[in-house]
């Protein structure tokens, strides 16, 4: 017998399954006596069951009898190319219940496969599947744009390798990322799951004025106050309009780095 989201069980019901694992005997709905079961039982989860015992929502001893053997499924972001693999084998099964011709994903859409997070798991990307073979008698559309209804990613070059073709959806991701969250740079970072060293580091090719942009998580055409430009000689030529975006004490911080920039080219923080 399989059991999915054990964690979702009432309370209430969790003793009586207990029981029921404990003397293997059931009791009938209007029955006089019990009834003896040999089932073996298998359960999932969709969260840690021990984070569910401190959060409140699985005994522990319930725990204890379920927890024999126990199997970790890495989520679907984090098993590389199996996305493709499952995705098309989705394709060619609902191509042949619709009756259609199974779609070919583009070099963009396997780009967008294997970088977008699915919190969904398998669940969405099944989904996804099935409204890229209903769109596709219809009018084509980006597996992105189906997926997460976004527009407003800049476009990707219709050409190029599969690496190109990854970095240019990423930058186009974390920009438009930037551009919603108003450059504030813990926001982007929580939506897109990545560290800030990571986000460092795809955020735009290398340099002095990339750097200051990514710091700053800002590309808005607003100069500094001349107040802030003579304090710190130079910071025009470094750090463009990113800062009027940000608060009073992280714009002071972002002029402060800049400005070390200046001074002591070989020295490295981060804000």
């Amino acid at each position: 017998m399989f059991l999915d989201e054990i964690v979702s069980m009432p309370l209430g019901l969790q003793p009586k399954l207990l029981r029921v694992l404990q003397e293997k005997q059931v009791d009938r709905i209007g029955g006089t006596r019990p009834v003896d079961v040999d089932i073996r039982l298998v359960s999932a989860a969709n969260m840690d069951p021990k984070e569910a015992v401190v959060a409140g929502r699985l005994r522990e001893d319930l725990l204890f009898r379920l927890n024999t053997i126990e199997l970790m499924v890495p989520p679907l972001r984090e098993r590389g190319r199996d996305s493709l693999l499952l995705f098309d084998t989705f394709l060619n099964r609902f191509a042949a219940q619709y009756g259609q011709d199974v779609p070919a994903p583009s070099a963009r859409d396997e780009a967008f496969l294997q970088t977008y997070s699915w919190p969904g798991n398998v669940r969405e990307l099944r989904n996804a599947a099935e409204r890229f073979v209903l769109n596709a008698g219809v009018g084509p559309q980006p597996l992105e744009a189906l997926v997460t209804g976004r527009r407003d990613t800049g476009p990707i070059p219709a050409e190029g390798g599969l690496k190109e073709l990854m970095d240019a959806y990423e930058r186009n991701l974390i920009e438009g990322a930037l551009r919603r969250h108003g450059g504030r740079m813990a926001d982007v970072m929580s939506e897109l799951n990545l560290p800030r060293r990571t986000l460092n580091e795809k955020d735009g090719p290398p340099g002095p004025q990339s750097r200051a942009v990514r710091r700053c998580g800002s590309r808005r055409n607003v100069m500094p106050s001349a107040e802030f430009r003579r304090k710190l000689p130079g910071i025009g030529k470094i750090l463009p309009s990113c800062i009027a975006a940000l608060d009073r004490q992280a714009r002071q911080k972002a002029l402060f780095f800049a400005w070390r920039s200046v001074v002591k080219p070989d020295w490295h923080g981060s804000c």
